[in-house]
């Protein structure tokens, strides 16, 4: 349970930072919903898992494609089609 604390902690800092810079822009709606598919078990536990427990790197990695698919913030949502290589 300790270990998901941690994350907590370490993820609520970083959605505080990425809401202010947001709201500084003038988009805050933004800022509430960056990177809120970290919170979907297949997210949440692969990280927590993976930096607090004894995960392999795949787990990260199933993890982060979960998260990469779902987050058009990031470059690789828009080149990543499929996780099995397909265009």
């Amino acid at each position: 349970m300790r270990r998901h604390w941690q994350y907590l902690k370490i993820y609520a800092l970083h959605k505080w930072r990425v809401f202010g810079e947001c709201w500084r822009l003038g988009i805050p709606w933004l800022g509430l919903l960056h990177d809120i598919s970290k919170l979907h078990p297949q997210e949440w536990f692969g990280h927590v898992n993976y930096f607090f427990g004894d995960a392999s790197l795949e787990t990260l990695d199933y993890a982060f494609l979960h998260h990469l698919h779902r987050n058009k913030h990031h470059w690789s949502y828009w080149v990543l089609l499929s996780d099995e290589g397909e265009l």
